[in-house]
């Protein structure tokens, strides 16, 4: 009996990962092109085969929107970007609920640098090296906002503040400097996805994991 018990088990269990793949391999078939709608869903779909570990996928946030005068290209690249975003993260949590998604997911948004927050008259808005931002979601991130903004030197527009590794907010004496934020924000991905403190110290020189993000 006990033997025909975990081989009436090991069948349903061939059963039900064949029934995951075939579902998993219809959503594909909904595919048809490469833009930012069909990034999501391939992403959503790769996630729950985990068949690999990093997932890229470009949204459009603006891009160089330096002619942009009124800034209209760019709050309009923002909605659909921010949206395409939600529609991942309800995608994964759908898979979640229906069994097709059984590991933990980290979605993350990083931008290569930062834009000044004010605009240069109808020149839209340039490039601004002393601000930009990370969006992490998912299992193991304490939701919150790290670091602030405050004015730059000149007071001409805004700049990140340094960043206190234990409580994660912004301002004078934090002990993470702008300049190594970016290691920062990487050493806390990777303490949030398991890897040890001390493997994250050799592979990132710069920066301290921002303790308050991780749960």
């Amino acid at each position: 009996p006990s033997q025909r018990n975990l081989l009436e088990a090991w069948a349903r269990s061939r059963n039900e990962v064949r029934s995951i793949g075939t579902e998993l391999l219809s959503r594909l078939d909904a595919i048809d092109g490469n833009n930012q709608v069909n990034q999501v869903r391939a992403a959503s779909v790769l996630a729950a085969m985990n068949i690999t570990p990093v997932i890229t996928l470009k949204l459009d946030f603006g891009g160089d929107n330096h002619t942009d005068g009124d800034l209209s290209k760019e709050a309009a690249r923002h909605v659909t970007a921010i949206e395409q975003l939600q529609t991942l993260v309800e995608e994964l949590d759908s898979m979640r609920s229906q069994g097709l998604l059984t590991h933990d997911v980290i979605v993350g948004s990083l931008n290569v640098f930062g834009r000044t927050l004010k605009s240069k008259g109808t020149k839209g808005r340039d490039h601004n090296k002393s601000h930009h931002v990370t969006v992490l979601i998912g299992n193991g991130v304490k939701g919150g906002v790290v670091g602030g903004i405050e004015h730059n030197k000149s007071g001409s527009d805004y700049q990140a503040q340094a960043i206190d590794s234990a409580t994660g907010k912004g301002g004078d004496g934090g002990d993470i400097p702008f300049e190594e934020t970016l290691g920062a924000m990487g050493k806390t991905l990777g303490r949030i996805m398991g890897v040890s403190p001390e493997r994250m110290d050799q592979v990132l020189k710069t920066g301290k994991a921002v303790e308050s993000a991780i749960g």
